[in-house]
């Protein structure tokens, strides 16, 4: 019997399918293994009248058995194949396109209805070898990396009067706000240990609030001292200055303050909770950029983690965008936020914004505004720590001018200050003595405010505020506000009581 009187039929249950790609399957049946050698011109007439019923596919599944010893011996001529039929794992000669039809027209014949016709395949239409494969996979598994705006290191600017507006003629330059913290993008990166999994993150109950904080008075206290330091020597193009010894305030310097009470109590707990329920920690503060980021980064440096996701300083507010209506815009917030894919689900009605300043918002965006108590915590930083009338002799005129000047528009320098070495009038004299006088009242005045601000509680009201809901759904944070400020009205009662 040769191979050709085969009256092959093999039932569906033989086989083991295997999807490819769109040509259909290929059969790994030990069954057919005497025929996956055959060259293309030795293929087998199979059709579906050859085993109308699952009864006749056994009956010729025992015949391939018994003429398996025989086949073999004449599959050995399939040695002469090429060598791309001979290694191909996917290859499949017309001998296996009529296999195929014979098992549709087997189990089209169980139903009853084997009236399907032999399929037709080209071998163009026949699967892509391994390689290819494995070249699609890669493919549609590669993941593109688009760098992000904040991916550059910040731009390098100088700082305006960083709490207050320096006149114009102290030409002191500005910087240009960058809408965020560039550097904060690279911080939150290395904080990922500090992060659960997004698919755990996502379930948190509070990952629908943002949460705004303003900086001078809420978070921190009063840095007008240090901001005014750090603005004299920083901003200032000293064409002499001490060697080994920095320009302005360091985060490092910054820290000390923070540590003796310049950071309001309760801060630290109040951001491990909204870390916990998975809230996003946004700074709006009308400070000026590189002042606001260096006491950013010290607060992070005492908290542990990089709490803030974004930062927006002075160019943020109506000082950069005079269309504002106030001061603040929540909806300037969001609107930054929305180019941030994982933060276009914010709103302003998802925002709750604390500032010590009841007028920071707009009236449409008011009711979102919570006014906490003004942190006055102070200490002095006397801005001529480095900057001695000996550093002055060494730089030019011009220079040393715009410094005295400064300094006197401040009020942290004596009135005459402004003349230098010159000789002082007895007026001149007397308003010296008095601008002392009137000095060591306000120091003070601002230290006694450091015992009762020790004793704050505002930042320990909003943490139990949160606490007391597991979860913050849409009706929940569209009451949040209005909870804090009757949270904070008796807290406040309470101290005075």
């Amino acid at each position: 019997m040769t191979k050709q009187d085969i009256p092959l039929c093999v039932s569906s249950e033989d086989l083991d399918h295997e999807a490819h790609d769109s040509v259909g399957m290929y059969i790994k049946s030990p069954a057919f293994m005497p025929f996956r050698g055959l060259s293309l011109s030795e293929s087998l007439t199979l059709t579906p009248s050859a085993c109308p019923s699952k009864k006749m596919a056994e009956s010729s599944s025992v015949k391939i058995a018994e003429e398996t010893e025989e086949t073999v011996k004449e599959t050995a001529e399939s040695d002469k194949l090429t060598a791309a039929h001979k290694h191909s794992k996917y290859h499949k000669s017309p001998s296996m396109t009529n296999v195929l039809d014979a098992v549709a027209a087997c189990q089209d014949g169980e139903s009853g209805a084997a009236q399907s016709a032999p399929h037709q395949l080209s071998p163009d239409l026949l699967p892509a070898d391994h390689k290819l494969k494995l070249q699609q996979q890669a493919q549609e598994q590669q993941i593109e990396v688009v760098p992000t705006e904040g991916s550059s290191s910040p731009k390098q600017g100088t700082l305006d009067h960083t709490v207050g507006t320096v006149p114009s003629w102290t030409k002191l330059r500005k910087s240009r706000s960058m809408m965020d913290v560039s550097h904060h993008e690279e911080k939150i990166a290395a904080a990922e240990k500090f992060s659960l999994p997004k698919a755990v993150v996502e379930q948190k109950p509070g990952k629908s609030l943002l949460f705004v904080l303003d900086m001078d008075h809420t978070m921190v206290g009063n840095l007008v001292a240090m901001s005014d330091r750090d603005n004299i020597e920083t901003n200032i193009n000293w064409n002499f200055w001490p060697e080994g010894v920095n320009r302005g305030l360091t985060v490092e310097e910054i820290i000390p303050f923070l540590e003796r009470g310049m950071l309001r109590p309760g801060l630290i707990q109040l951001l491990q909770h909204l870390h916990t329920i998975g809230s996003t920690v946004v700074v709006y503060t009308h400070s000026e950029k590189r002042w606001a980021t260096k006491v950013c980064e010290a607060m992070e440096h005492i908290a542990g983690w990089k709490f803030i996701t974004r930062l927006f300083s002075r160019m943020d507010c109506r000082d950069g965008h005079p269309h504002f209506l106030a001061r603040k815009s929540l909806e300037h917030v969001v609107m930054q936020m929305h180019e941030e894919p994982d933060f276009r689900w914010s709103k302003v009605e998802q925002s709750v914004m604390f500032d010590d300043d009841n007028h920071a918002l707009n009236g449409t965006e008011q009711c979102r505004l919570v006014q906490v108590p003004s942190y006055d915590y102070w200490e002095p930083c006397p801005w001529n720590t480095t900057i001695s009338e000996e550093v002055m002799d060494k730089n030019d005129e011009e220079v040393v001018d715009m410094a005295r000047r400064s300094v006197v528009e401040w009020g942290i320098a004596a009135p005459s200050f402004v003349k230098g070495k010159e000789a002082r009038s007895e007026e001149e004299t007397e308003k010296d003595r008095k601008w002392t006088e009137q000095q060591r009242r306000k120091t003070n005045i601002l230290l006694s405010y450091n015992k009762v601000a020790k004793l704050d509680r505002v930042m320990h009201s909003l943490r139990e505020v949160l606490e007391e809901h597991p979860v913050l759904d849409e009706t929940a944070l569209e009451a949040l506000p209005e909870k804090f400020r009757v949270a904070l009205g008796d807290a406040h009662a309470a101290a005075a009581a």
